[in-house]
């Protein structure tokens, strides 16, 4: 049992089913139970909000780790995947789901976009999702995104796609940055683009979209057709 104390919702004492004033969404939400009390990491109220937000975060990644995929890309439903019938999430969805629950436990969660228009985001080399993928071996593991979504409660951001927690929105570029690669037109390039390094940041390298023999972002320079020259 991980949620201990007065919450909104509480596990019942004999049938350890949703109690309380949120009851009914949890019970609609049967994962979002799941996660709030069910997970190895227990949350008390008369422990701090960073505390229990922490746990809550480490209980999600730890049903996410079993349960869902991580696709970029893909068609999401946050709805659905709350009540146990989606199991594709995006880093849009995850912060949603954990702002979603947090919210429902008594929390004043907001999901945060982090993005650059006209760039794209190199990450760090070595970010790991909650489900253990990682990044582009082609970009020494980095992550090549057009955004990235956190959650945050109090000045505080909790990111369930990667597990991080307790860095504030203007700490994001420490956390996740390498560097801002600016969208350039380049005709002679796959898909008539390329990703510029950032002149003002020591080791940042141009980034291509290959097709062949996978499609993935890429160091080396690409042709027309997808394939690396």
């Amino acid at each position: 049992m991980a949620l201990i104390g007065n919450w909104p919702a509480y596990p019942d004492e004999k049938t350890h089913e949703p109690a309380g004033p949120e009851a009914a969404w949890f019970k609609d939400n049967p994962v979002a139970w799941r996660i709030a009390n069910d997970g190895v990491q227990w949350m008390g109220t008369a422990k701090p909000a960073a505390w229990n937000l922490q746990c809550l975060l480490s209980n999600m990644c730890d049903y996410g780790k079993s349960n869902w995929r991580y696709e970029p890309g893909s068609t999401v439903n946050v709805d659905s995947t709350l009540k146990g019938s989606w199991v594709v999430t995006d880093c849009e969805s995850l912060a949603k789901i954990f702002c979603a629950i947090a919210n429902h436990l008594g929390f004043k969660a907001v999901p945060r976009e982090i993005k650059r228009s006209g760039y794209r985001i190199v990450t760090k080399p070595g970010i790991v999702t909650f489900n253990g993928k990682t990044g582009d071996r082609s970009l020494e593991g980095r992550w090549c995104f057009g955004n990235h979504w956190v959650a945050e409660v109090d000045n505080l951001c909790y990111d369930p796609t990667f597990n991080f927690k307790g860095f504030s929105f203007a700490q994001t570029a420490n956390v996740y940055l390498g560097w801002y690669a600016r969208d350039v037109r380049d005709p002679k390039a796959f898909a008539s683009t390329v990703l510029k390094a950032d002149p003002n940041v020591f080791g940042s390298r141009d980034v291509y979209l290959r097709q062949f023999p996978d499609v993935a972002y890429t160091f080396k320079r690409t042709n027309n057709l997808g394939r690396e020259v």
